[in-house]
């Protein structure tokens, strides 16, 4: 359930030609036929409507043809995204027959092709084959909803509310965030959910009940506390213990308040339920609304769609369709970028805003970083971020190089290792004093073997600490 603030642009409605031709039935035609003749009797002395009409039951039949010519579509309930993203395909008249047998490929018209391997988090989720669900009839996607006048004009931040650090969901939240951030960057657009805060202070139930009221039944909206209106981030995902439906809401101020109903009680405590039901809220605070398929993540009212229908015998996320992929690009092109460039303040040689390193690899890596200046000159400091909000990572890495001053004035001697966690990009800016030490060949070397391989497996410490190891290593060789 969501709510998006009211925009005076009318709602934009994604429906594929071949969707609309294979949903019109011969009984459509029928009722078409039924109602031109009984206007046709009744206004007996218009010849102008009389033209108008028999024209509109042309173009009827005409589309009726044009049905029956087209090739059919069979989905198997147990197809996953790959199979239906080449039905598509096929269907298009695509001569690409090449095939995946890993991540899942999705098709889009402008970047065709994309295969983006999911997070190591939340691959299981994906590409789970053993595992089918739900039982549904897959049918035909019409999203419903998304206004393309509406969007995020920066990269939004996220704050848990969790009363207890043991709350599963929290980790749920985190994988769908993750699982979202995939499917956008499988879009081809550079937008991206940002950096996740978490506390253990609590919104009313009442407040959540009132607003959950509010979005579902249309009743006057609760003013809100003081922990909503005065939090700095601007996704606040609420993980409450009351009863009342879950929903994502957009305040006046442009906040998006997701709030997730009590998952410890029948069926939301069933395997997969909780799962995509944050996933579902998520997808409304992008600016996703319903579709009609039970077979998808986004199926929900009107359609009779609710979140019991996740239930599964194993954790698996529901596909999102390629018309919900290309509103995300629509909303979010490749050209977007966020309003907000500001970039992080130096804070030592280390400086972990992404929160990847534990504080004992944080304080040993500052005094090895500050014995290596000290013996050498060099200057190397390491940046951990949630993201570069769009921009080419080449570009930004060089302009916070300059910006933070790295090496001596007169060597140049600086080194800026930087590590995109939600983009999922790194790289080891070099100054021209240390060029001919630490070259492009070796830099690259240096984050194949043994940066990357780390990253692969989340294991970010490890591969930052290999990382400034072999630069280490590279530098004292200098003297």
């Amino acid at each position: 359930m969501h709510v998006l603030p009211k925009v005076t642009e009318s709602t934009v409605i994604y429906q594929t030609p071949y969707e609309h031709a294979l949903s019109l039935e011969y009984y459509d035609l029928i009722i078409y036929i039924i109602v031109t003749i009984i206007v046709l009797n009744i206004f007996k002395s218009s010849y102008s409507l009389k033209v108008i009409m028999v024209g509109f039951i042309f173009l009827i039949l005409l589309g009726s043809i044009t049905c029956q010519s087209l090739p059919n579509i069979s989905i198997d309930k147990q197809a996953d995204n790959t199979t239906v993203a080449r039905q598509a395909q096929d269907i298009a008249g695509s001569d690409n027959n090449s095939t995946s047998t890993g991540a899942p490929v999705f098709v889009n018209p402008s970047k065709p092709n994309i295969d983006i391997t999911p997070p190591a988090s939340i691959i299981k989720y994906i590409e789970n084959e053993g595992c089918v669900c739900p039982d549904g009839i897959p049918i035909p996607n019409i999203v419903y909803g998304g206004s393309s006048r509406y969007g995020w004009k920066k990269i939004p931040s996220i704050s848990i509310f969790a009363s207890s650090a043991d709350d599963t969901r929290v980790q749920l939240v985190k994988d769908a965030v993750e699982f979202w951030n995939w499917q956008i960057s499988n879009s081809g657009s550079p937008f991206r959910l940002g950096s996740i805060k978490q506390t253990s202070e609590m919104v009313p139930d009442d407040y959540l009940i009132q607003l959950s009221n509010t979005v579902t039944e249309g009743t006057p909206c609760p003013s809100e506390p003081a922990l909503v209106s005065g939090n700095s981030e601007d996704i606040l995902v609420i993980l409450s213990n009351a009863n009342f439906v879950s929903f994502s809401y957009f305040n006046n101020n442009g906040k998006c308040i997701v709030a997730i109903r009590n998952c410890s009680v029948y069926p939301f405590n069933t395997t997969n339920v909780a799962r995509n039901l944050i996933a579902h809220e998520l997808g409304h605070a992008i600016g996703l609304r319903h579709n009609n398929d039970p077979m998808k993540l986004m199926c929900g009212r009107p359609a009779k769609c609710r979140p019991p229908d996740f239930k599964c015998d194993c954790e698996k996320y529901f596909p999102v369709t390629d018309e919900e992929r290309e509103f995300i690009l629509n909303l979010y092109p490749a050209t977007w970028r966020s309003t907000q460039e500001e970039m992080p303040a130096y804070q030592g040689f280390v400086n972990d805003y992404a929160n990847l390193l534990s504080s004992t690899s944080k304080s040993m890596l500052e005094a090895k970083l500050a014995k290596l200046e000290k013996d050498t000159t060099a200057e190397v400091a390491v940046l951990t971020i949630n993201t570069i909000e769009g921009n080419n990572i080449d570009g930004y890495a060089n302009k916070l190089f300059n910006k933070w001053g790295l090496g001596k004035k007169d060597k140049n001697n600086g080194v800026l290792f930087l590590i995109v966690l939600t983009d999922r990009k790194t790289k080891i800016e070099v100054g021209y004093g240390l060029e001919s030490v630490i070259t492009n060949d070796l830099a690259q070397n240096i984050l194949d073997q043994k940066v990357l391989p780390q990253f692969k497996i989340q294991n970010y410490e490890n591969g930052i600490l290999n990382g400034i190891q072999a630069m280490e290593e590279s530098i004292r060789k200098m003297d």
